[in-house]
């Protein structure tokens, strides 16, 4: 049985640029399976290089994936190939879309000053993400399972939201993003869901995640976070 435990962020929004938002768990590393997720939006319209995306993911104390990190795992939203944004949709539903094709989304782990490609969950679809935040909003989410005391793996899945061709970004509503997050095995429309059965830690594998980051490496434009929000399954 799932149920919310946090909404770290609540009704309000986050905005952030070249930087990072860190809050830890009341639960600290009590957990077995979580899942973090968040509502965003980019905040207008900028160049959108390739392989520039947000990303969210779990970390141990305040360091994340910008800094020296004691441990952080992190996925990002978007392809890793030919990822680059295209400004698409009619105003006000306007958005950006990264190219379509089988790409590869790397989830990643910092440990120090070291950073590793764990295992990858491959999609084939278009990846949206809004352009409008006081229009619409859209989603992703990071599921991770401990793996075995003494084995160095972890379950790892990414739901999120997705469109195709030119069209303008979908909106995921709040009340549809809670019932997702609360969702363990299924995807709810116009959400997708991709798996990576299990991922190798060869860094650090000490389990003592206990915080949820979420990060952009891009000062223009900004992205607006809102419904920063864990679960945990077990």
């Amino acid at each position: 049985m799932a149920f919310i435990v946090e909404q770290l962020a609540g009704d309000r929004s986050i905005q952030i640029g070249y930087e990072e938002v860190i809050r830890p768990f009341s639960f600290g590393t009590n957990w077995q399976k979580i899942r973090v997720g968040v509502l965003w939006a980019a905040n207008g319209y900028a160049l959108w290089p390739d392989n520039l995306r947000p990303y969210i993911g779990i970390c141990t104390g305040n360091a994340g994936r910008l800094t020296t990190a004691t441990d952080a795992l992190w996925v990002p939203y978007g392809h890793s190939v030919a990822s680059s944004g295209v400004y698409v949709g009619t105003p006000p539903a306007v958005g950006y879309q990264t190219s379509g094709g089988t790409s590869s989304i790397n989830v990643a782990q910092r440990v120090g000053d070291t950073i590793n490609n764990l295992g990858t969950a491959v999609g084939s679809t278009y990846t949206q993400i809004s352009a409008n935040p006081s229009n619409h909003m859209t989603a992703c989410m990071f599921t991770v399972t401990k793996g075995t005391v003494g084995a160095a793996a972890v379950g790892l899945d990414l739901i999120y939201h997705v469109g195709g061709g030119t069209a303008g970004t979908v909106n995921v509503s709040r009340g549809t993003f809670l019932a997702q997050m609360e969702n363990e095995t299924t995807a709810i429309s116009p959400m997708t869901r991709v798996e990576a059965a299990s991922s190798a830690l060869p860094l650090r594998f000490v389990k003592d995640w206990d915080s949820m980051l979420v990060g952009w490496l891009r000062s223009t434009p900004t992205i607006t976070v809102s419904c920063m929000t864990v679960v945990r399954f077990q």
